[in-house]
């Protein structure tokens, strides 16, 4: 069959060349009838008509596709079309301006010619659709999809201006440094791939062509017009399988052999040419033959001869191993080895300038201490002399404690703002007393005061971080005291301006952090650090200035979240989120970037949370979630960042119980405990504690409601122990509920009641254990007096000012529905 059907396309090929060569050609069947005579070839001559019939119909097709032409310029309303930027076998990519939004876009529209060809117009919605659904700051977002007036497909995405990766590869690489920044963009280009893994799509052609790197640093992931979706069996899918599409010596074996079981390992190949690329400069020798067999054994030797790092070469040649199994899973895999590599040079980088900066303060110390010594023999010579030296003596101690602190203190609290050691708290008790005999002179410069203040500043700063905010409290007011002084000389002073929103920065933590908050004075001190800040920013324009703003609207806007002024804190918050997506986006900022943009989302999220906006506040808390994410990978001993990463997983568990999401819900539960309990069993912190103790005792209230009486009680036993001592006897009671003993837990809270001074919140959760024992006990009497209590709290705890955030959540609607008078208690639930 196989010769048979080789003859007819020798006959096929054989009558197109006559009918091209000649106007006047012999008929195709008469032609065939020549060529098969008799009546014995009759099914053998219906057959070849057949099948070259539909040659002659394809042939046609495609010189009308190659006679037409798109050099005309499309018309689509709203747009100005300005010149062509690319073109492809389906479609032509044009600059054009966005009349409406008055924006520069990049609009890709279909050929004339490609709606001749089958399945043209559903392969570009196709495309259209899947790259739509990709978003992410490292793939080109899509903006809209339509159809033209003359019938043919568009959509309009974002214009990056910049240029390619193979462009950039061209000029070639000049330094380490560039070698440095490449992988940066590379690592970029692994987590956009590595989004479209998550979301069960692969690219199929992954090259330096289709990577843009634009004029601000921005790094986008082109032409996903190959791209397949693995998890799922759509008509497109089912037509890829077995096609071989891609760029011959970037496609793995298995897409070049048209494989039709691909996965996200067929683009780790591609990411590992592409790295091999990136590392030798070229695209090497090895991927450029056809069918090699192995190219590992000549990259090993290649990076080798090259002085390639072996940590890369190791990830390079693995990604190109021959055997899928011995590649990365997928690209998510392979940018957290990638991830991990940067972070590990970059911290070598700042350990290096730590220890450099000690070095030189050491030297320091020791050379200005050996001219103290010398200065001091001399002070036998006169009185006079004496007094000169006592001055120069005291200008050199403060330039050296100057020295300590900005080269020990203040990287310190850059790099390990969560973690204070004794022997740091007693340097700062004795650069205290320090600065307190040099103030103590009145003839000191301005120069002087203002230098003591930042590091009265400094150390006031130190003492809050360290939870001493009594102690905090005299550096920082002595700071601010001289810091005025200094402004009411010279107004116009930016450092001064500068150190006095910083000094008022560190006194609302203060006042924020005591037991009970002093609200108004720390409301006060931060509306101080924002108005000085704003000034600075409007003359300085600095980004540094910006971000201190940031964090100042930030800190405002949760101290007016406990005041209740939700809408004014919610406008703090979303001016420090504004300010702060310009610096995360550019890649060279600093990593902190992302600490304090994930800490105005979580207090966005409380926001809504508290203004009853569920939809916002599982938005904002999910993005809160993504940048703390992104900021563990690049920041893995980042303690405080873990810790709160697991505090957003709890809240966003509570979240989405409360909305009945319960699988959901108990899966970031999982995810929280994962994340605190390895931190608590380290270093056990009062804020893991009391976050474990809430993630323990939701999660047991949801093994509850779904029946896991287990796994429930042994939720609750854990939350008892992280509890402390003074309030584990409601843990207690709410162990005994699920144990089945309820006369026990109401036994517990009848003895908590004795108390006098209780709050509104434990007396709706006193309501809450009588309810529900009123569910489990047996005597109809005692039921009804449960009851009774029950009602009786709750009423108390509601006219106290008591309010429900939660009214919907299935774990309280569990303890109040067994009553009796339900609809009554609902209707105060939502009052």
């Amino acid at each position: 069959m196989a010769t048979l059907i080789d003859r007819f396309k020798d006959i096929g090929l054989q009558w197109l060349e006559m009918r091209d060569q000649s106007r006047e050609c012999t008929p195709l069947s008469a032609y065939c009838e020549s060529v098969f005579p008799g009546p014995e070839n009759a099914q053998t001559l219906r057959d070849c008509l057949s099948f070259l019939s539909d040659i002659d119909r394809f042939d046609r097709a495609l010189q009308c596709f190659l006679a037409q032409s798109d050099s005309e310029v499309p018309c689509i309303p709203g747009y100005v079309f300005l010149e062509q930027i690319a073109a492809g076998g389906m479609g032509i990519v044009w600059h054009a301006t966005d009349e409406r939004l008055d924006r520069p876009v990049a609009i890709k529209v279909m050929k004339v010619s490609a709606r001749n060809l089958p399945q043209a117009t559903a392969d570009f919605q196709h495309e259209a659709q899947l790259t739509a659904r990709l978003a992410h700051p490292n793939l080109v977002p899509v903006y809209q999809q339509g159809v033209t007036s003359d019938g043919r497909c568009y959509y309009v995405m974002k214009l990056i201006q910049g240029e390619s990766l193979a462009q950039r590869l061209r000029r070639g690489l000049s330094a380490v440094k560039e070698r440095t920044e490449l992988l940066i963009i590379f690592s970029k280009v692994c987590q956009g791939v590595a989004f479209a893994h998550r979301q069960g799509i692969i690219h199929c052609d992954l090259k330096p062509e289709n990577i843009m790197i634009g004029l601000q640093g921005e790094v986008q992931v082109m032409d996903w017009g190959l791209a397949r979706e693995i998890n799922r069996k759509s008509e497109h899918a089912v037509k890829c399988i077995h096609a071989i599409c891609g760029t011959p010596g970037y496609m793995s074996p298995q897409q070049a052999a048209g494989s039709g079981e691909l996965d996200g390992r067929s683009d780790v190949f591609s990411l590992g040419v592409i790295l091999s690329a990136l590392l030798t400069g070229t695209l090497p020798h090895c991927f450029r033959i056809p069918n090699v067999a192995d190219c590992t054994s000549s990259l090993h030797l290649q990076f080798k001869t090259l002085g390639v790092d072996p940590r890369l070469s190791r990830i390079a040649t693995r990604c190109v191993s021959l055997d899928p199994t011995q590649r990365p899973a997928d690209a998510i895999e392979l940018a957290a080895s990638l991830d991990d590599y940067l972070y590990g040079m970059e911290r070598e980088k700042q350990r290096r300038q730590l220890w450099r900066k000690l070095a030189i303060a050491s030297l320091l110390f020791a050379f200005i201490a050996a001219i103290g010594l010398f200065e001091y023999q001399r002070l036998w010579q006169s009185e006079r002399s004496a007094r000169n030296v006592a001055e120069v003596s005291r200008e050199r101690t403060r330039r050296i404690l100057d020295e300590w602190s900005l080269n020990v203190v203040d990287p310190w609290l850059e790099l390990r703002p969560d973690e204070l050691s004794p022997a740091r708290c007693d340097l700062m008790e004795r650069m205290q007393v320090q600065y307190d005999q040099l103030l103590t002179d009145g003839r000191q410069s301005p120069e002087v005061v203002a230098a003591c203040a930042k590091s009265l500043r400094r150390i006031g700063q130190m003492r809050v971080i360290n939870s001493d905010c009594e102690g905090a409290y005299g550096p920082l007011k002595r700071a601010r005291e001289l810091v005025e002084e200094l402004l009411r000389i010279s107004p116009q002073q930016l450092e001064l301006q500068e150190d006095l929103a910083m000094i008022c920065h560190v006194q609302g933590a203060m006042f924020d952090s005591l037991s009970p908050p002093l609200l108004d004075d720390s409301f006060s001190a931060y509306e101080v650090a924002i108005s000085q800040l704003r000034q600075l920013v409007d003359q300085s324009h600095s980004i540094a200035y910006s971000r201190k703003l940031a964090r100042s609207c930030i800190s405002q806007a949760f101290v007016l979240r406990v005041m209740q002024e939700h809408r004014r804190g919610l406008e703090l918050v979303n001016e420090a989120i504004d300010i702060l997506r310009a610096p995360v986006a550019d890649p060279s900022s600093e990593w902190l970037c992302k600490e304090d943009l994930a800490s105005a989302l979580n207090v966005r999220y409380l926001l809504f949370t508290d203004t009853g906006e569920p939809q916002l506040a599982e938005q904002s808390l999910r993005e809160a979630i993504v940048t703390r994410d992104l900021l563990a990978t690049a920041q893995p001993d980042f303690q405080k960042n873990n810790i709160r990463l697991g505090i957003n997983y709890g809240n966003l568990g509570k979240h989405l119980n409360v909305h009945a999401e319960i699988d959901e819900a108990l899966r970031y539960y999982h995810s929280a405990t994962k994340i605190l309990e390895p931190i608590f069993k380290r270093n056990p912190l009062p804020e893991c504690r009391s976050t474990l103790r809430n993630v323990y005792s939701r999660r047991a209230l949801v093994y509850e409601q779904l029946g896991s009486k287990e796994e429930a009680i042994s939720d609750w036993k854990a939350a008892v122990s992280m509890e402390t001592e003074s309030k584990r006897p409601f843990l207690n009671a709410r162990l005994a509920l699920a144990e089945g003993s309820p006369l026990e837990a109401v036994q517990i809270v009848a003895a908590l009641r004795a108390n006098d001074q209780l709050a509104s919140e434990q007396l709706f959760d006193f309501a809450r254990i009588y309810a529900r024992a009123s569910a489990l006990v047996g005597d109809e009497e005692v039921r009804h007096e449960f009851e009774f209590d029950a009602l009786s709290l709750l009423d108390e705890a509601l006219s106290s000012g008591y309010r429900v955030l939660y009214e919907n959540d299935p774990a309280i609607i569990r303890d109040f529905r067994s009553l009796i008078r339900w609809p009554e208690v609902e209707a105060k639930l939502r009052q």
